[in-house]
């Protein structure tokens, strides 16, 4: 199954992550793995991907230990609200 990572058009292929809550699946591009489809919720899971100085596996790590069931983790929705996006 094809997904696109990022809204980017580059397309990573994964595998099913599960239904339980913290499940993870690898998002592989070019033979490498780049991020992770992470569970949340009961609701589709959220890819995660790599960033300045974190690694994809960190990153996964980060979100999965998040309270809340919310899709939007709350470092990004602080960092959008601070940056003056929605």
């Amino acid at each position: 199954m094809k997904r696109s990572v990022a809204r980017a058009p580059a397309c990573a292929f994964e595998t099913s992550s599960g239904s339980a809550t913290s499940a993870r699946a690898p998002l592989v591009f070019g033979g490498e793995v780049v991020g992770y489809w992470v569970r949340t919720s009961a609701a589709r899971p959220l890819a995660v991907h790599a960033g300045w100085r974190v690694d994809a596996e960190t990153a996964a790590d980060v979100v999965a230990a998040l309270p809340g069931a919310t899709r939007t983790p709350p470092p990004l929705r602080l960092a959008r609200a601070a940056a003056g996006g929605r």
